[in-house]
C-alpha cells in the first residue's frame, strides 16, 4: 500500500467534502432564505461536512484494504490455474 497517495487522499477528503457541503448548503440556503438562510446553510453544511469526514476516510482505508485482499486471490488464482491443476 503507497501510505503517501492514501494520505494525501485522504486529506484531499478531509478539506473538499466539508467545502462542498458549506458551499451547497449554504448556497441553497442563500436562494431559499436570504442572508438568514445562508448563515443556517454554511453552519449546517459545516457540520454535516465534519460529520461525514470520519466515515468517507474508513471507506477509503477499507477500499485500499480489500482491493489488496482480492489483488491477492486474484493472483493465486490465476497462478493455480495456468499450472493446469483443478480449484478445490
Amino acid at each position: 500500500m503507497n501510505w503517501n497517495r492514501y494520505y494525501k487522499i485522504a486529506l484531499i477528503n478531509v478539506f473538499l467534502i466539508p467545502l462542498l457541503s458549506v458551499i451547497t448548503l449554504g448556497t441553497l440556503g442563500y436562494l431559499f432564505a436570504g442572508q438568514a438562510g445562508l448563515k443556517n446553510g454554511v453552519a449546517w453544511g459545516l457540520i454535516l461536512g465534519l460529520v461525514s469526514v470520519p466515515f468517507s476516510t474508513l471507506v477509503l482505508r477499507k477500499n485500499k484494504y480489500w482491493a489488496q485482499f482480492f489483488g491477492k486471490i486474484g493472483n493465486w488464482y490465476g497462478d493455480e490455474e495456468s499450472d493446469g491443476e483443478d480449484k478445490p
